[in-house]
Formats: C-alpha cells, sequence, structure tokens
C-alpha cells in the first residue's frame, strides 16, 4: 500500500458518502449469482456513491503521481507500458494483469522484464516497487468504477457483479488507508 498516508482527512468527502448503502452495494454484488438487473440494481442514488469515491480516488492518486516522490517511477512505468501496449506484447484478461510484476521491494527500478509460464514459453513483462504496483492497481480501480456509472443499464443488464464487488472493496482499502475514511469498527 502506498505508505505516505497524508491524513488528508476530508470532511465533505465523508459527510458525502453512505456508508450504509456501500456496505449494501458490497454485499449484494459480492453475493454469489447475482447480476445487473437481477439482484442487484444500480440506480441513480448507487451511481452517484460511486462517482463519489471514483472522484475522490482519481484526484488523490493524481496528486499521488505527481508528487516528487512517484512522479519519475510513474512516467517510467508509464513509457514502457505504453511501448508494450502499442506492440502488443503487454496482453492480459485479466484484473491485475499478468504481465505487471510486484517486487515486492520500493527500491526495485521500473524495467521490463521476461516471465516464464508454465508451457515453457516466455511473454513479456513490467516489474515495478510495490509503490507503484500500488498505483497502477487503484488508478485501474478507479478506471474501472467510472465504467461502471458511464455505461447504460441495458449495457449492464445480466452482467455479473462481480468485478464491481472487486472494484468497490478495493475502494473502501484504499480510501481507508490513504486516511479519508474512518476503518471500521468492529
Amino acid at each position: 500500500m502506498l505508505s505516505d498516508n497524508t491524513g488528508l482527512k476530508d470532511s465533505t468527502f465523508s459527510e458525502q458518502i453512505d456508508r450504509d448503502l456501500i456496505r449494501e452495494m458490497i454485499k449484494e454484488t459480492g453475493a454469489p449469482g447475482t447480476l445487473f438487473g437481477r439482484g442487484f440494481e444500480l440506480d441513480e442514488k448507487k451511481e452517484e456513491q460511486l462517482t463519489i469515491i471514483q472522484e475522490k480516488m482519481e484526484e488523490d492518486l493524481t496528486m499521488l503521481k505527481d508528487s516528487d516522490k512517484y512522479k519519475d517511477r510513474w512516467k517510467k512505468y508509464e513509457e514502457i507500458t505504453k511501448d508494450g501496449l502499442q506492440r502488443g506484447r503487454l496482453l492480459s484478461f485479466v484484473f491485475p494483469p499478468i504481465w505487471l510484476v510486484d517486487s515486492n521491494n520500493n527500491n526495485t527500478p521500473v524495467r521490463k522484464i521476461m516471465i516464464q509460464r508454465g508451457n515453457g514459453k516466455e511473454t513479456a513483462g513490467v516489474e515495478v516497487p510495490t509503490d507503484i504496483y500500488s498505483l497502477a492497481y487503484y488508478s485501474s480501480v478507479a478506471e474501472h468504477l467510472k465504467e461502471y456509472t458511464t455505461t447504460s443499464s441495458d449495457q449492464l443488464y445480466k452482467r455479473s457483479t462481480s468485478f464491481l464487488h472487486k472494484n468497490l472493496s478495493a475502494a473502501g482499502k484504499y480510501l481507508s488507508e490513504r486516511g479519508f475514511l474512518e476503518k471500521n469498527k468492529k
């Protein structure tokens, strides 16, 4: 996780969030077999909550990416990723992408690597320090949440809600750990 929690308590954000509704959404979307329009409805109020969460994440992530601590490494990550995607070398249909490798160390440089696959073949990858991995992961979460608010109900109808569940859960973790939400009290 991104360790430089700035303690950016935002009372306006906290007041806008309906934590009970978010918990309900997480519970509903996580139920086995739940589909949009069949067990889960993304109504106007839920869309509004997703928009508030997504915008706060995007705002904070942009600030982090532009900060002196991350700026150069994030730029290198974007350059390598853009090049790999343009060449068709960094393809993945899973989230997070299989080509993105967390080095489990914040001192590792961002670099291109070759990943060994079980079939004896190699595929291109990008190894990044843990903090850049977190920035990339949570940036994807924010992008996915935005897609739900810009996609029509007709297009979502009968699609699984499991991906929304995963992204909402990740967003809650991010916002709590960054200090925007108080952690759940049990």
